[in-house]
């Protein structure tokens, strides 16, 4: 998080994003998540995880969240 307030400050902006943009990716299982961990997305016929990713209104990374894939995206955004 210090390298994306640095990077903000060269840019001429405040430290805090006023913004942020989430958006969620269903992906297939791999060798290292947990069974746990995986799910089934009904919606796009996954089996596997899904990542909650926010970004600012630059692109910069502010946050990743990985659920089961099963788990609804409103219900996943709220977990921030």
């Amino acid at each position: 998080m210090l390298l994306v307030k640095l990077l903000r400050v060269k840019q001429g902006k405040s430290t805090e994003p006023s913004v942020g943009i989430l958006d969620a990716q269903s992906v297939k299982s791999t060798l290292v998540s947990k069974s746990s961990n995986t799910g089934y997305d009904g919606g796009k016929k996954i089996k596997g995880i899904k990542r909650h990713i926010v970004v600012d209104a630059s692109g910069l990374l502010l946050c990743i969240v990985v659920h089961p894939a099963s788990m609804a995206d409103r219900k996943g955004e709220k977990l921030y």
